[in-house]
């Protein structure tokens, strides 16, 4: 199991920089800067969506959660503003997050995160086979 098993290289080729990954990080800038968010669909392969989701479901039960009520913006309530102002309507909100010590130093999750590219991160680059990296 390598990362390029997990990530579309051809469609996002994190791995080598060059005029196809230039225009998907400014697609990314755009996008977070119009909407605040960034999507990047298909960026996972199948194989990749399958394997994360196996490995999350595996470790799910150490996750860390919590259950509160918030608005869009995670503010306090402002009177001010009148009742029907996005930041005066609360939805309950849960989250789980399950601490990185407990996803196998080999799995898919690992892999991705340490993936040649991956977050800008050329020092992880190393001549690992078992990663799926040769530099």
């Amino acid at each position: 199991m390598i990362y390029r098993d997990f990530i579309d290289l051809d469609r996002f080729p994190i791995d080598r920089p060059g005029p196809v990954l230039d225009a998907r990080i400014h697609d990314a800038r755009d996008a977070l800067a119009n909407d605040g968010c960034a999507v990047l669909r298909g960026f996972l392969t199948e194989a990749g969506i399958k394997a994360l989701t196996a490995e999350a479901n595996a470790v799910a039960f150490r996750a860390h959660a919590s259950f509160n009520r918030t608005n869009p913006y995670f503010t306090q309530d402002d009177p001010d503003l009148g009742p029907t102002h996005p930041k005066r309507r609360f939805f309950d909100r849960s989250n789980a997050f399950v601490p990185a010590d407990n996803f196998s130093e080999t799995g898919a999750l690992r892999l991705i995160h340490n993936a040649v590219g991956f977050d800008g991160c050329e020092s992880r680059r190393q001549n690992d086979h078992r990663n799926g990296w040769v530099i």
